[in-house]
């Protein structure tokens, strides 16, 4: 907020600028949350092979596919697992035509 806007503006414009402020700072805070939890969990995903007594062969476990919180790709999953249970149904229901007319 610049001195002009606060002497001579709006009085209501320090109380828009302060929820600005608490919002950017929100914001931030997650941002910061979410880069640490994305670093914990591949060290997590590293930690079976920095084990000093590790077995040969062992492997880390695989990265995640889709970032955290993006509920665009959930919805896109589910809609996923709907068409091919969908599917299954189909075929599970033509197969119990063709058996029924077979034995006829």
């Amino acid at each position: 907020m610049t001195y002009e806007e606060f002497w001579e503006g709006d009085n209501a414009l320090p109380i828009f600028y302060r929820k600005a402020e608490e919002i950017k700072n929100k914001k931030a805070n997650q941002l910061a949350w979410l880069q640490g939890m994305y670093f914990y969990e591949a060290l997590c995903d590293a930690s079976p092979i920095l084990h000093a007594f590790a077995k040969s062969g062992t492997r880390p476990h695989p990265y995640p596919k889709m970032p955290y919180g993006n509920d665009e790709n959930k919805t896109e999953d589910n809609e996923d697992k709907v068409t091919k249970e969908r599917l299954k149904a189909k075929l599970r229901f033509e197969s119990w035509v063709n058996s029924f007319k077979q034995k006829k």
